[in-house]
């Protein structure tokens, strides 16, 4: 395959996307107030709520092969949460001195408590007969929650989850590059998906950054931007071995030697 070729083209069709998501629960009367919502956006948790129900459905869901393939711990927040204060602790940053680690162990905790407080607030206001899934646990809701952050493309009311294409793992010189197409627009992947799109005139492309041949393994790059180790384990629930824009403190004494 040679650079610039599509590789995959997904449409709009098979995306799991927000905008269906938001009119399944608005059918059935549900209004979530935005108080609900902190360290986890709306979007993201409407998405979780319409993936689960999926989940649920089996192998009646359109969906099912796909649902099957995802992880059972995309993140740090489907771990219980004393697991968590140990993984935080345990993990080998070199961006973070003693007291960052901790200031992180303990700004996580944070996001975790929360996540499970929305969680559980959701679960009480669902009416689930009338959407005919759940009832959810929170440790459900919470899984969903990760999956969507770690695998969704776009954000806020363009948010979706694309089979096929959250598949490949993670280079920060990725072989392939996604692109979202609509209304002449296009942006590189994930960076988001172009506005004001309904999700019938777009598709996502995974394109060749370069000359491919059989063998080569498909990676993508999972974020649009520079992001650090910390970010990374917090969306991704890991930490690359390679990373550009991983950061340094230095500690420099009065009487080091100027290199």
């Amino acid at each position: 395959m040679k650079e610039g070729e599509i590789l995959v083209a997904v449409q709009s069709s098979m995306l799991l996307h927000y905008v269906q998501a938001n009119a399944w629960l608005e059918n059935a009367g549900v209004h979530l107030p935005d108080s609900l919502f902190q360290s986890f956006s709306r979007a993201n948790f409407i998405l979780s709520l319409l993936l689960l129900r999926e989940r649920q459905r089996g192998d009646e869901s359109p969906f099912a092969a796909y649902v099957s393939l995802l992880p059972t711990c995309p993140s740090l927040f489907c771990l219980p949460r004393n697991e968590v204060v140990n993984a935080t602790k345990e993990v080998a940053l070199l961006e973070m001195d003693s007291l960052t680690k901790r200031n992180f162990t303990t700004s996580f905790l944070k996001i975790w408590d929360e996540a499970y407080d929305t969680a559980d607030a959701i679960i009480d206001m669902l009416p689930f007969e009338k959407l005919e899934c759940g009832p959810f646990s929170p440790e459900e809701v919470v899984w969903a929650t990760g999956m969507v952050a770690s695998r969704s493309f776009g954000g806020d009311t363009d948010m979706a989850l694309t089979p096929v294409t959250d598949m490949p793992n993670h280079s920060h010189d990725a072989s392939l590059v996604s692109v979202l197409m609509g209304d002449a627009q296009s942006l590189s992947s994930p960076a988001g998906m172009p506005q004001n799109l309904s999700p019938s005139n777009y598709e996502l492309r995974i394109t060749a950054h370069k000359d491919l041949v059989n063998g080569d393994e498909v990676f993508v790059k999972y974020h649009g931007s520079e992001i650090s180790d910390v970010r990374f384990l917090v969306a991704y629930g890991f930490v690359p071995d390679v990373n550009p824009w991983r950061q340094y403190k230095l500690a420099v004494g009065a009487q080091a030697p100027l290199l």
